[in-house]
């Protein structure tokens, strides 16, 4: 009897919202978070590297459950795809980003890796990019916040701190 119900039940759970077939994908940035929860401020579980394949086991909002080897978790939507990444080409030639390009971009542009580009790439125009610079410096950064937080009566300005 149990037998011929078993069917029935895995048709119900495969049809049910955001569950589906474990689906192969592959990470496409190295270090990757496996979280534990399906949001950004999750415990993280482990760090995958890019075309690490997982399986995806279903999908909720912008996070796949996925199956990382023998680890569960969730990872954010725009971190897989149906294909291993292609690193190592050059962007500048039509393909994907260059490992260099990549690590900068893990690792924040600052004043280093901006320096650096600059040095490659000299007949590029940065004005633009020195103006929106320049209007979004601040002599004290904790003293902006404060002054956004009290106008907005967020934080402890807000009527529940009072």
């Amino acid at each position: 009897m149990r037998k011929r119900w078993m069917p029935v039940v895995l048709a119900a759970l495969m049809a049910a919202p955001g569950l589906r077939a474990a689906e192969r994908s592959f990470v496409q940035v190295d270090g990757t978070r496996l979280l534990q929860r399906d949001f950004a401020f999750s415990r993280t579980l482990a760090r995958l590297k890019a075309g690490q394949e997982v399986r995806v086991l279903q999908t909720r909002g912008n996070y796949d459950l996925v199956l990382a080897g023998s680890r569960r978790g969730w990872i954010p939507l725009m971190a897989l795809k149906g294909h291993r990444p292609q690193i190592g080409y050059s962007s500048q030639a039509g393909g994907q980003a260059s490992t260099e390009e990549v690590a900068a971009a893990t690792k924040g542009f600052n004043s280093d890796v901006e320096a650096e580009y600059k040095a490659r790439n000299p007949s590029l125009d940065y004005s633009q990019l020195d103006r929106l610079e320049a209007l979004t410096r601040f002599a004290d950064p904790l003293d902006e916040l404060r002054g956004f937080r009290r106008s907005g009566r967020l934080g402890e300005f807000s009527a529940a701190a009072q």
